[in-house]
């Protein structure tokens, strides 16, 4: 028992997270049953959210860049789907995200947050792209694609930095959601890693397209 003091299975990948002593490390990797033994790394998150003031009184140049704003005009706004979140954190109470949270929140690092948080704001940011605002509504600067959508939120990041085995739990958890009849449709990931080789979620991720989740994943952002 001295020589582990971790040790959780996922569900959401065949795997487990282990925190032992290298005697027990070496004899796990030497099992014919393990494919792999590699360490529970840290991956940083882009933080730089900061943007000058808004001063527009209408859709904002990423909707109208897309054209977000003529699929409003059909009707559609992203009513009756419930986006995922996996980052540092949201901050459900801002303006823009008004009556979007459903309640469910996870924070799988050391904040320990019981309510939704947010200690840099990443996850705030891009949650407000995805679905803030009201759209054709009366609130201004909308910067939300899809703001009749609905979000549930899991922080991954702890003031920028987080764990591989904390990105899994928040996937994890997200699962779990589905699992229980919360139709999660996609998921939000800003964060990634230089490695194009790194293989680390790519078994979660089967998992989640299996459930009929969506991963949308960043890419080409620096610092991620």
């Amino acid at each position: 028992p001295d020589e582990v003091s971790t040790l959780r299975s996922f569900w959401i990948f065949n795997g487990l997270v282990l925190e032992a002593t290298p005697s027990v490390i070496e004899k796990v990797a030497k099992r014919k049953d393990v494919a792999y033994v590699k360490e529970d790394e840290w991956i940083s998150i882009q933080t730089n959210t900061a943007e000058p003031e808004a001063t527009l009184t209408s859709v904002e140049w990423n909707i109208q860049k897309i054209n977000a704003d003529d699929v409003w005009d059909l009707g559609y706004t992203g009513q009756g789907v419930i986006v995922g979140n996996v980052d540092t954190g949201v901050d459900a109470t801002h303006p823009a995200l008004s009556g979007k949270f459903t309640g469910y929140w996870h924070d799988a690092t050391w904040s320990g947050c019981s309510t939704p948080c947010d200690d840099v704001g990443h996850g705030t940011h891009t949650m407000g792209t995805i679905l803030g605002g009201d759209g054709p509504g009366p609130f201004t600067n909308d910067i939300g694609v899809a703001p009749g959508a609905q979000f549930v939120a899991a922080k991954a990041f702890w003031y920028g930095f987080g764990m591989t085995s904390w990105l899994l739990d928040c996937m994890e958890w997200i699962g779990d959601l589905v699992g229980q009849g919360v139709n999660v449709r996609v998921v939000s990931n800003s964060w990634g890693n230089c490695d194009q080789t790194d293989q680390t979620f790519w078994n979660a991720v089967l998992t989640w397209r299996n459930l009929g989740i969506i991963p949308v994943f960043a890419i080409g952002n620096s610092s991620n």
